[in-house]
């Protein structure tokens, strides 16, 4: 294992394992219900096209959000708790998300720096909060940062077809989330 990746694997495994013990005094949220159901529906169908249409079933919810959680569900259900092992994917998400973030970020500063802001954010309330919910708000902020952070290093190797690209989707990210805001 390169010495790069050490810290970074420490760090997610640490928060992993944070998330996971201070699961049961979360609760459920006001969206996790929908986000159960449909994971829990889609845990138990048996066919593509019967799990296209479980999908479908709340469309105002992303997709990516009820598949993590009905796959968490079926892999783990076995040895967790219905509410642990349906979040159980975010959790995983959280933890591959501060090793890459830790590993970007060490990219462009140092690694102190990086540290740093891995533990900044680690203990951010609301994002710590967040970390533990089957809810779109965590995975939308995953994906706006890797798409920040894929647009920047294109940048600097200055393919102008892919930044355009990335920019195209960073502003849709943006836009998107913005727009969720104004209308919640």
């Amino acid at each position: 294992m390169s010495k790069k990746i050490i810290l970074p694997t420490i760090l997610a495994i640490f928060y992993l394992i944070l998330l996971f013990l201070t699961n049961p005094a979360i609760g459920v949220t006001w969206d996790e219900p929908t986000y159960f159901s449909c994971a829990l529906s889609l845990s138990e169908a048996s066919s593509f096209s019967g799990a296209k249409e479980v999908l479908n079933c709340v469309p105002e919810h992303p997709h990516f959000v009820k598949t993590l959680g009905g796959i968490s569900h079926k892999l783990t259900s076995s040895f967790l708790d219905i509410t642990t092992s349906l979040r159980f994917g975010m959790f995983i998400l959280a933890a591959i998300f501060i090793f890459l973030f830790l590993i970007s970020i060490s990219k462009l500063f140092g690694i102190f720096t990086a540290l740093a802001s891995s533990l900044i954010l680690i203990t951010m309330p609301k994002v710590f909060f967040h970390a533990h919910l089957l809810a779109m708000d965590f995975a939308v902020m995953v994906f706006v940062f890797l798409t920040t952070i894929s647009f920047y290093y294109l940048l600097e190797k200055g393919d102008k077809k892919r930044i355009a690209l990335f920019a195209i989707s960073l502003s849709y990210l943006q836009i998107s989330k913005k727009i969720g805001y104004v209308v919640i």
